[in-house]
């Protein structure tokens, strides 16, 4: 079944690739363009996609009990460094600065950096979940938009919850494409492909990516299934 959301997600990391080509600050002279000061890569997007994702998951769920961290620091009381969750949907504990993870994505753009190995990030991720799980303390910081000092948070996690993989398109791979995309139909395997085709940040062919909606509400169940079980 089509789905809306996912399709606008798609133009939107379509359009921030075709920006990113661009440079940004004083382009224009008297109402034109420079084409003085050029780009010759274009400015990484990966951070914008994580925003988008984690707007496009609050619109899905829209619970005021539902909390998305970006980019979240989580430490574990038994080891130095943090690990990073690109997103991580949590339960908001009432009247106090703590906050039950219920699931959390690591969001790639796409599947050139597996190689020859795509399901061993993914069952990394399932390994962290059991480490956190089984930590007697989970902690985090959070900063807010005007630079005041970060405070301290307090997680606990959810039983049931999961951290999967979420890759945006499934091009750039030409050996591991296919097997990724029949691994992504397992819902018992903890990844997810949301586009085929046409790479997102494609120079010569302006066709549009393949939205993979199968997967996108699979997971979009799978994340409801645990939340609604919780909240």
């Amino acid at each position: 079944m089509k789905n809306n959301r996912l399709h606008n997600f798609l133009k939107c990391i379509r359009w921030n690739y075709e920006e990113s080509r661009i440079v940004r600050v004083g382009t224009k002279e008297k109402g034109k363009k420079t084409t003085y000061v050029i780009r010759g890569r274009s400015r990484c997007i990966s951070s914008i996609a994580e925003d988008c994702f984690a707007m496009l998951l609050w619109r899905e769920f829209k619970s005021t009990k539902i909390t998305i961290f970006v980019d979240q620091p989580i430490s574990l009381s038994n080891r130095k460094q943090p690990y990073y969750p690109d997103i991580v949907i949590c339960k908001t504990i009432k009247n106090k600065e703590k906050y039950e993870i219920l699931f959390m994505i690591d969001l790639k753009m796409d599947v050139n950096w597996h190689k020859n190995s795509f399901l061993k990030n993914a069952n990394k991720l399932e390994a962290i979940c059991k480490k956190m799980k089984n930590a007697k303390e989970l902690k985090g910081k959070k900063g807010d938009a005007i630079g005041e000092k970060k405070k301290e948070l307090e997680f606990v996690i959810s039983p049931r919850a999961s951290y999967d993989e979420v890759i945006i398109n499934s091009k750039n791979s030409k050996k591991n494409k296919i097997k990724m995309l029949e691994a992504s139909k397992n819902k018992n395997i903890n990844l997810w492909v949301l586009s085929k085709g046409q790479h997102p940040n494609s120079y010569k062919n302006k066709k549009d990516m393949e939205p993979n909606d199968d997967d996108y509400n699979n997971l979009i169940k799978k994340m409801k299934k645990i939340i609604e079980k919780t909240i």
